[in-house]
């Protein structure tokens, strides 16, 4: 699928392909990026709690929790995810702590997520 949104900056930018394997619910693990069905929209976000046979889930970009879903209303988890075209390695080490930065500021600095749509390579350098 297309990603449409910013909520996942920088992550995930708008435009980007990703592409899910099938949510087995008891593998889930928090940090997982996953696609869930909320009413008739689909949001790809990371979940960043598990409890209750439910998961609460969060856009990096966003200050806010997503309600709680539960686990079987996981549709998938993401495995892979290209931009332009060139396929894009999963954040580890270095890398994740600067995603890490990159999610903290364009939660908490205004007018960041603006930037970052506006000028996607800029969120190409912190990812």
């Amino acid at each position: 699928m297309r990603a449409l949104g910013s909520s996942m900056l920088p992550a995930i930018q708008p435009g980007d392909e990703l592409v899910f394997a099938a949510a087995v619910p008891s593998a889930l693990e928090v940090g997982q990026i996953v696609l869930v069905r909320v009413r008739e929209a689909l949001r790809v976000h990371r979940i960043t709690a598990i409890a209750d046979g439910g998961i609460v889930t969060r856009g990096d970009s966003l200050r806010h929790h997503d309600p709680p879903t539960p686990c079987d209303g996981v549709l998938g988890v993401l495995i892979a995810q290209s931009r332009a075209g060139r396929p894009l390695p999963p954040a580890h080490g270095p890398a994740r702590r600067r995603t890490r930065l990159a999610r903290w500021l364009l939660r908490h600095v205004p007018g960041a997520r603006g930037l970052a749509v506006r000028f996607p390579h800029l969120s190409d350098l912190l990812r």
